[in-house]
């Protein structure tokens, strides 16, 4: 769930940046970039960390790492008009022995693909009860390292048991 849902956040972004750069707002296409290297960095790596990590050569490692190195260049290419030098250097490092452009700056503009706005809005509200339990959690002065019970929160898809779970270092989740 957690490639699905990094696929559609850059898609989504592809789309908001390239409108604000049509439209000339420039000021305004840099903020969606901001929110998605947040969101690669402080939620999709750190949730995926355990994936890369693993010994086994598995298939969801090397989704992992696909869904990264895709994400990777995709973001070169949105950022090369904000950050030249810097996106060109990461770009050839990133497409070292592939048929990729030498050049970030010599690769058409990306073109988002499709979006699951469902994967997109069950993610938020995920991440929003998380970020309501920490606080509770900071609240009653309960550090996270110590692990409790369960936790109890609206209906969320099965999938999103072991994010909430992990993030609030809980035993069972209950809907």
């Amino acid at each position: 769930i957690l490639d699905q849902w990094m696929l559609s956040r850059l898609n989504y972004s592809i789309i908001e940046i390239t409108k604000e750069i049509d439209d000339y707002r420039i000021d305004k296409a840099s903020r969606p970039i901001i929110d998605l290297l947040d969101d690669l960095s402080n939620w999709y790596i750190r949730r995926s960390r355990r994936r890369f990590w693993k010994s086994e050569d598995d298939a969801d490692k090397q989704s992992a790492y696909q869904t990264l190195h895709f994400t990777l260049l995709k973001l070169c290419q949105l950022m090369a008009p904000f950050a030249p030098f810097l996106t060109d250097y990461i770009w050839t490092e990133l497409v070292k022995g592939t048929d990729l452009p030498e050049s970030v700056h010599l690769s058409d503009w990306p073109v988002a693909g499709s979006i699951e706005q469902l994967v997109l809005s069950e993610m938020a509200q995920a991440r929003e009860y998380v970020t309501i339990g920490l606080a509770q959690r900071a609240e009653a002065h309960i550090k996270v390292r110590q692990p409790l019970k369960s936790v109890i929160i609206p209906k969320l898809p099965e999938v999103f048991n072991e994010v909430i779970a992990e993030e609030l270092n809980v035993q069972t989740v209950e809907w």
